[in-house]
């Protein structure tokens, strides 16, 4: 079982980025209030409450409000990692609190200490489910349920309820989104349409606070020199713009482009980069296939974007081409063997939900949202206990967009070492940085696993992942330059 024989030693990576030591710290913060949470007696119950008398629901409602550092935290964190238990427990308590609002309120705790409690429940599943995109399953009977609470608001029915009501409805999902084709016109279906749309539809990643690189001194040399006074940075498919912001506040002496083809995209990322106030930096929708600036830049950072284009190969040949001469790129590719159990999981869990659905026939990212809820419910039931743990803890399985984009893309590359090589020569780049040179771990995996083998040596690191196949779950990040 060459495939989990180091397990222990990666659990911790995440398959789409590493967790800093600030998120690190956030993980284990929320982790220590779930279990001081689970030796509450009034949560003990929340399996019973199915059959238990409404004033008895209502009870241990309070008594599950009153656990602060637990709402808090439900609040607070993003994405919230716990486990599936946690997670039951938060859509048990929505779905009780929901169901007694508009069936029996009278059921509900009426002093006004814990009226504010249930309040601050209701803010902080709010805040969990936005920060989510609602990736948290809700069934039939709780939507039919939110559809009459907002009528009863409507009403003005819900007398000392209703900030309790207007806030829970808001936990709870908008209307399921179209399929892209849906969306499309004929002449526009192509694949890179399909992407175009997928990024207007999702911006990926949502975020809300930066995780700052707190030790900047430790960071590959090209990111330190990327930072000095007057160097210019260009992010490549930007996104949301987490990684363009989070490097504009880390190196305010250094300018920043971040260029997108989502308006959607762009639209969060200048929301981002106002609210913190960042002026080194600018955003541009741009198509990279077709864009030919007139500048050149002293660093690129390029992560999970080419994969996703019809030509990658033509595109990065391009984008090096904008490199000043000793500037550096950073690209993230795919990994063809790391994917492999992604791609076994949507074999096993998806054709069931489909078949279910009369939906057999179906391609994968036509899918609504309701479906991607349940895939990635099943999903995480199916793994967390298993040697996948890993994939179940990472951010990817904890928001609806990066669910889609992690298991539904509409177009998406894959490959092994050995082609990036390939990809490499052909274009006439070479490593700038050893692979693995911003993760000690991997180094330390590397140096045990091939002693005397040189991490520049990108065969011995394809050797190492055919041993070790989850070893770039999380893409291959490479530092590259132009040949001299």
């Amino acid at each position: 079982m060459a495939f989990f024989r180091w397990q222990t030693v990666i659990t911790t990576r995440s398959f789409s980025q590493r967790l800093s030591s600030a998120a690190s710290r956030a993980f284990s913060n929320v982790s220590e209030a779930w279990k001081h949470a689970l030796k509450d007696p009034h949560l003990r119950t929340i399996g019973r409450w199915d059959s238990l008398p409404n004033h008895q629901v209502g009870q241990h409602l309070a008594g599950v409000a009153a656990l602060s550092k637990w709402w808090e935290s439900v609040e607070q964190a993003c994405p919230l990692v716990v486990s599936p238990i946690a997670e039951r427990t938060i859509c048990e308590v929505r779905k009780h609190l929901l169901r007694l609002l508009v069936t029996s309120p009278s059921s509900l705790p009426n002093s006004e200490a814990e009226t504010q409690l249930l309040l601050k429940v209701a803010m902080a599943l709010r805040a969990q489910a936005r920060q989510s995109e609602y990736v948290y399953l809700s069934h039939n009977d709780e939507k039919r349920l939110t559809a009459q609470l907002q009528l009863q608001l409507q009403l003005d029915e819900m007398k000392q309820w209703s900030e309790v009501s207007r806030i829970l409805v808001a936990a709870y999902p908008p209307k399921s989104r179209q399929c892209i084709d849906s969306i499309l016109s004929n002449d526009s279906k192509s694949d890179q349409n399909h992407v175009k749309t997928f990024y207007e539809q999702y911006p990926i990643p949502q975020w809300y606070e930066l995780s700052p690189w707190e030790h900047k001194h430790s960071l590959p040399e090209p990111l330190k020199e990327a930072g000095e006074t007057g160097k210019s940075v260009l992010v490549a498919g930007c996104g949301t713009g987490r990684w363009a912001c989070q490097f504009a506040s880390a190196f305010p002496s250094a300018s920043v482009l971040g260029v997108d083809v989502s308006n959607a995209s762009l639209r969060y990322a200048r929301e981002q980069q106002r609210r913190l106030n960042l002026t080194n930096i600018e955003f541009q929708n741009v198509d990279l296939r077709t864009w030919f600036p007139n500048c050149k830049f002293d660093f690129i950072e390029c992560s999970g974007v080419l994969h996703h284009l019809e030509e990658p190969v033509h595109t990065w040949q391009r984008l090096s081409m904008l490199l000043n001469k000793k500037g550096t790129m950073l690209v993230s590719l795919y990994s063809r063997i790391a994917r492999q159990p992604l791609k076994k999981l949507v074999k096993e869990v998806l054709p069931p939900i489909l078949n279910m659905q009369g939906m057999a026939d179906i391609k994968h990212h036509e899918i609504d949202d309701d479906t991607v809820r349940l895939f990635r419910y099943e999903v995480l039931m199916k793994i967390w206990a298993s040697p996948l743990m890993q994939i179940a803890r990472s951010p990817d399985l904890h928001s609806l967009s990066r669910v889609r984009d992690t298991f539904f893309h509409p177009l998406e590359h894959e490959y092994d070492l050995i082609e990036v090589r390939n990809m490499l020569d052909h274009m006439s780049l070479e490593l700038a940085q050893p692979v693995g040179c911003d993760d000690p771990q991997l180094q330390d995996i590397f140096r045990q696993a091939m002693p005397g083998q040189s991490p520049w040596n990108i065969q011995a690191w394809h050797d190492l992942e055919l041993q070790m196949p989850e070893l770039f779950l999380g893409m291959y990040e490479l530092y590259v330059r132009r040949k001299p």
